[in-house]
């Protein structure tokens, strides 16, 4: 029997429905995708029930679900889940290619060769912290982002909304959770936010006691591995007594899945059927998503924030070794600053490998302490919505989908003006 032809017009709509919604980059991979995300509270046949409600609305005839899923898996890079760091494209490659060269063979080995001995380094740290209480090894990463207003409210799915970050800090050596937060409107989600999250996180450790730092990660370049996140080394080791060393490793691309995952979680289920409407809310649910041992929360303010970029600025050498090599940054898998040699980085590209060392103020006239710098504030205004999402959250408001006791803050925020 031959489909009837679906007419353009409702086509169209279908289109203008779906793009009504408000898709986010991927969290962990905005370079290697152009996918988009959903949120994950949302299916395609929750969005075709929404599409039959707009079209009863409109006094309109609803196409079939088979074609409104047609259009949406053709036309839109949508998806519904959030990427897991565990899910490998590379050993998914390697497993789907069935006649496999040498080359690929061999960056395979090496490949699981790195995994495995991330995955020893890291055991290795948690296994001293337990045990010697000046060790603290400590993994972490940003959420994916949360956003105000949250709940399940169906226009809420087509709104822009108040983003708010979290950066989380598992110490491996206790089990306590540390968790940061802030709002679009405070700080970005870069180098510098996520070095003035570490510097709290350890400045705090140190005056408790702790003096040898072990750090995990993954290998974001833009958040993680990066100058300016080592040059919050440089700093803590040459300028805070208490601190002996600081070492971060980096997880192996793919296979970076760590305990703060538990973290994340747990704030996701405390959150499922929670009306959350401001960042404080956010903070409030963090505290309380676990029963023992309860996440330690800071709301980090303006003054919070530090311009480790412009601290860089003290460092005359980055990107070469003092045997002459050059220093890969999208490939290092450790780095490490001590206060024996203060001006020192030692740097590995594989966990095999023995630490090469990089002079950081190689060739400098007048070498600089880090005892003598003065930490800059990252900015002293906070930072401004686009037009668009101050008018979707304005609309809210004006709906009271947003309750009338939340309206001052919304009204608030600093944007930009209306083109």
């Amino acid at each position: 029997m031959k489909q009837r032809r679906v007419a353009d017009s409702i086509k169209r709509g279908i289109r203008q429905h779906i793009e009504s919604f408000t898709p986010m980059e991927s969290h962990y991979c905005r370079k290697q995708t152009d996918r988009k995300y959903l949120p994950e509270n949302l299916s395609l046949r929750k969005m075709y029930r929404l599409y039959q409600d707009s079209c009863k609305e409109q006094g309109t005839t609803p196409a079939m679900e088979s074609t409104y899923r047609k259009i949406f898996n053709r036309e839109f890079n949508y998806y519904f889940f959030t990427p897991k760091k565990d899910q490998c494209d590379f050993c998914t490659q390697y497993r789907n290619t069935s006649s496999k060269s040498e080359d690929l063979e061999r960056a395979y080995q090496v490949h699981c060769a790195e995994k495995e001995m991330a995955r020893q380094c890291k055991e290795n740290a948690k296994m001293r912290a337990k045990s010697e209480p000046e060790i603290i090894a400590a993994c972490f990463d940003l959420q994916q982002v949360l956003n105000c207003p949250h709940g399940e409210i169906s226009s809420f799915y087509y709104h822009r909304k108040l983003s708010v970050y979290n950066l989380t800090v598992y110490n491996m050596g206790n089990g306590f959770g540390s968790c940061y937060l802030w709002s679009e409107v405070i700080a970005c989600r870069g180098a510098n936010e996520v070095a003035s999250c570490l510097f709290r996180f350890i400045t705090e450790h140190a005056s408790q006691g702790g003096k040898i730092f072990e750090l995990f990660s993954d290998n974001c370049g833009g958040q993680n591995r990066n100058r300016f996140v080592a040059t919050l080394y440089w700093f803590l080791v040459g300028s805070i007594d208490a601190i002996e060393s600081v070492t971060h490793s980096f997880l192996e691309v793919g296979h970076t899945q760590n305990e703060n995952d538990s973290i994340h979680s747990a704030i996701e289920r405390a959150a499922r059927k929670a009306k959350i409407y401001t960042p404080e809310q956010w903070s409030a649910v963090a505290r309380t998503a676990r029963q023992n041992k309860p996440y330690s929360v800071q709301d980090m303010q303006l003054v919070d924030f530090i311009n480790f970029k412009e601290v860089a600025k003290e460092i005359r050498n980055f990107d070469v070794t003092d045997a002459g090599c050059k220093v890969n940054w999208s490939k290092l898998r450790s780095i490490r600053f001590s206060k024996a040699e203060p001006n020192i980085m030692l740097v590995k590209h594989s966990h095999g490998d023995d630490y090469a060392r990089v002079d950081l103020m190689r060739r400098k006239r007048n070498v600089t302490s880090a005892a003598d710098v003065q930490l800059p504030q990252l900015r002293t205004t906070g930072l401004h919505l686009s037009a668009a999402k101050y008018k979707d959250l304005s609309v809210l408001c004006a709906k009271n989908l947003i309750p009338p006791a939340y309206h001052p803050f919304f009204q608030a925020l600093p944007h930009d003006d209306t083109a």
